[in-house]
């Protein structure tokens, strides 16, 4: 008796609508996706067992390493960025171009005195972290220069906020732990001045004993 040949089905799954929905989501994420900037530096904070974060928009961060250089930053509002630098601008007669103007409002956190600002600008991306610009913001009483930017940054997220806003910006001091106390005891003096008295330390998450 010959054996009943049973027809194999085809394993065979067309895939074609799941990689349209895979490439649909994939560029979905690649288009509302917000890149941080590179921060000016790296610093190793103090351990904390805080778990608090900062939050992703409205932050001044102030930068301190291990040298006691400070830097500035704020990693969001390109238009408040742009409002800001044309602000110092005019403070410090630089000249600054509406091209170097907008190249401000991309960068992220930067730690150049004002007189090396413009060249900073001209600079291309790769050779902004070199050492011959990141000499730090001048803090001391003489040359307040992070205070000028202090005052500038928040006159401008101020007037972008509303006259009646009862918001205020996140301002972290991110130091190495290696940083010298009298330089963080002048970069709170310098926020003080501004009437910041409230302000976040970020550090390092460690784990409990």
């Amino acid at each position: 008796m010959p054996k009943v040949k049973i027809p194999r089905k085809s394993t065979l799954v067309d895939m074609t609508a799941m990689c349209d929905v895979s490439f649909l989501l994939l560029t979905f994420f690649i288009l509302t996706t917000q890149f941080r900037p590179d921060e000016a530096v790296t610093v190793q904070t103090p351990g904390s067992i805080s778990t608090a974060k900062l939050p992703d928009v409205d932050v001044f961060t102030i930068t301190i390493d291990s040298a006691g250089r400070t830097y500035f930053g704020i990693y969001d509002h390109e238009v408040l960025k742009k409002t800001i630098i044309s602000a110092m601008n005019d403070a410090y007669d630089l000249k600054l171009t509406p091209e170097e103007i907008a190249q401000f409002g991309k960068v992220g956190g930067f730690g150049v005195p004002i007189n090396s600002l413009k060249a900073y600008l001209d600079a291309p991306a790769f050779e902004r972290k070199e050492k011959k610009f990141m000499t730090g913001i001048p803090i001391d009483t003489a040359h307040n220069e992070l205070g000028k930017w202090v005052t500038n940054s928040l006159d401008a997220w101020y007037i972008m906020q509303g006259v009646d806003t009862k918001k205020q910006p996140t301002v972290a001091i991110k130091g190495h732990k290696a940083a010298g106390y009298p330089v963080i005891k002048r970069v709170i003096a310098i926020l003080q001045e501004e009437n910041l008295n409230k302000f976040k330390f970020v550090t390092e998450l460690k784990a409990k004993n």
